[in-house]
C-alpha cells in the first residue's frame, strides 16, 4: 500500500516535471 502510494507520487512528480519542461521548451 505504502509502496504503491510512493510509486504514484513519483509518477505524478515526473509527470509534472515533464509538463514543466514541455512548457519551457
Amino acid at each position: 500500500m505504502l509502496v504503491i502510494d510512493l510509486k504514484l507520487a513519483l509518477f505524478l512528480f515526473l509527470l509534472l516535471l515533464a509538463g514543466a519542461f514541455w512548457l519551457v521548451w
